[in-house]
């Protein structure tokens, strides 16, 4: 199992608990982007395996990284509408985990623009 969904998992509710203390409204849905390292084909399977367990993908894009002659692999991002409950974390980010490791690839985690709601990012409001 390349992707370990427990401490994802975890990292994911200590980050929606942060934003929650700042006033985000974790039960409202949230554009979401969700971050995969992977070929174009395997980020194909993958949202192949999303969409069969019932997930919509607003959009899918590669990632131009700065550094990128340091990554093995593109990343990739899907960008996903959904709520940051603990529940709907769980479900999502174990979904993605699980998918990931059938496409072979890893998952990197999760993003949410907080400027939205006119907060400046920490660094520990990233889901891991």
């Amino acid at each position: 199992m390349l992707n370990d969904a427990t401490s994802k998992v975890a990292a994911s509710l200590e980050t929606a608990s942060n934003l929650a203390a700042r006033g985000v409204d974790i039960s409202e849905s949230h554009e979401v982007e969700h971050f995969f390292l992977g070929s174009t084909e395997k980020i194909t399977k993958l949202e192949r395996s999303l969409i069969d367990a019932g997930y919509s993908i607003d959009d899918a894009f590669e990632l131009k990284l700065e550094d990128s002659e340091l990554e093995e692999e593109p990343m990739f991002g899907l960008l996903v509408s959904h709520a940051l409950d603990e529940d709907t974390l769980r479900n999502v980010i174990t979904a993605c985990c699980r998918a990931a490791d059938l496409a072979n690839i890893e998952y990197d985690g999760w993003d949410v623009d907080v400027s939205r709601w006119g907060l400046e990012a920490t660094p520990n409001e990233e889901g891991e």
